[in-house]
């Protein structure tokens, strides 16, 4: 019996999204790789970081333009789902305008949380 859960994500970018888990302090991996699930059951994700509960991870598979992220958050430790994807949403966001506006000419001066908001100063290179 399988007890993993799709979730949509407005996330596009593979890149932006290994990138974003890294700077949150995964260590994720690409390519042919599998989430584990309850009583040893897997699927197949495109990205996957490991839990701390041995077995159960956490991956995105990409479905069309989006991924979906797929676990089984029964077992899943130290990480809580809803604030997870909270934060790679935010980071994932922040790691696309910086790379946006940086292709259109402009620099970043600051950058800074207040509040739990990524603030940015950005500059426009002439």
């Amino acid at each position: 019996m399988s007890h993993f859960t799709t979730l949509q994500t407005q996330i596009s970018h593979g890149p932006y999204l290994i990138t974003a888990l890294q700077n949150l302090g995964y260590r994720p991996e690409e390519g042919r790789v599998y989430v584990k699930g309850y009583g040893g059951s897997r699927t197949p994700v495109d990205i996957r970081i490991p839990s701390k509960a041995f077995g159960y991870d956490v991956g995105f598979r990409k479905e069309g333009s989006h991924y979906v992220c797929v676990a089984d958050w029964f077992g899943v430790r130290g990480i809580q789902q809803e604030t997870f994807l909270q934060t790679l949403t935010q980071q994932y966001a922040s790691i696309a305008v910086k790379d946006q506006l940086a292709s259109q000419g402009f620099a970043l001066a600051e950058e800074k949380q207040v509040e739990g908001r990524i603030h940015l100063v950005l500059r426009r290179m002439a």
